[in-house]
């Protein structure tokens, strides 16, 4: 395994993990270390996004999810504005909701389809590509793998196995990456998001077509290191997540950008580990 690779997976770790709100399942905790962050006042309307007649925005409805209750007090409306904590503790829980999915990752060097269950932790299983070269990850309870067509290796920090042992400390980049406060504290890290003025029919890689709300930074922000220029989320109808695209990077490094397309919600997946 090349170190592009493993640097390739310990961004993705960093950056599009966090870039998908990628929470585990103890709900979300708070933007700054516990406490949640404040609620907006109740909206006047019902929540939810005009249906433009592209088809069903909300699949949540079909699959008998509820709007989560952190984002029950958020109108999901174009041209609304929401403070980074109130919506940082909405878009924790909105993904979570389903339990399991699947999402259609780019970038520009790790890029592939990603399974995941959020039940009873994250675990996910990709199979893509790492800078031109084909890769297979899997991450579960009993710890992360990695096949780069010569079979698959096991990660762990104590191995004396340099490959190994990066590929285990990758592994701890994701568990602290998929805890819900971390997840939060990003999105709070920009004080106001907007949505645009005009919905957006999006097709999934399902080939759905869902009407939703686009809603962005105000401005470019910093939160941990990572300078985050702009961090892109579309929502359908009932805070269903569709996609998301985060260009940010360290200091020093070029800006990276990640997309993910959602699909799939709440179907059944189950995250084994290579045999």
């Amino acid at each position: 395994m090349k170190l592009k690779t493993l640097r390739a997976i310990a961004l993705t770790g960093a950056i599009a993990l966090t870039a998908a709100c990628s929470p585990g399942t103890d709900g979300a905790k708070g933007a700054e270390g516990g406490d949640k962050p404040a609620e907006s006042a109740p909206a006047d309307s019902e929540t939810g996004a005009d249906n433009g007649g592209e088809g069903s925005a909300d699949e949540g409805a079909a699959s008998g999810r509820e709007v989560p209750e952190e984002c029950a007090s958020l109108t999901l409306a174009t041209g609304e504005t929401y403070k980074g904590k109130d919506l940082a503790y909405c878009v924790t829980a909105a993904l979570t909701s389903y339990g399991s999915g699947m999402m259609d990752m780019s970038g520009d060097e790790l890029q592939g389809t990603v399974q995941y269950t959020y039940s009873p932790e994250y675990f996910f299983s990709v199979e893509g590509e790492a800078n031109g070269s084909a890769i297979k990850l899997v991450y579960n309870n009993e710890g992360i793998w990695a096949d780069q067509g010569n079979g698959w290796i096991k990660g762990d920090p104590e191995s004396d196995d340099y490959e190994a042992q990066m590929l285990g400390m990758t592994a701890e980049l994701y568990r602290v990456y998929a805890n819900p406060s971390v997840t939060a504290a990003m999105i709070a890290g920009a004080d106001t998001w907007t949505a645009d003025a005009n919905t957006e029919v999006r097709t999934t890689p399902a080939g759905d077509k869902i009407e939703t709300i686009r809603i962005a930074n105000s401005e470019p922000f910093t939160w941990n290191e990572i300078e985050v220029k702009e961090f892109v989320l579309w929502y359908g109808e009932g805070w269903v997540p569709v996609s998301s695209e985060a260009t940010s990077g360290l200091p020093g490094f070029p800006a990276a950008t990640v997309g993910q397309e959602f699909y799939e919600l709440g179907s059944d997946i189950a995250i084994e580990s290579p045999q």
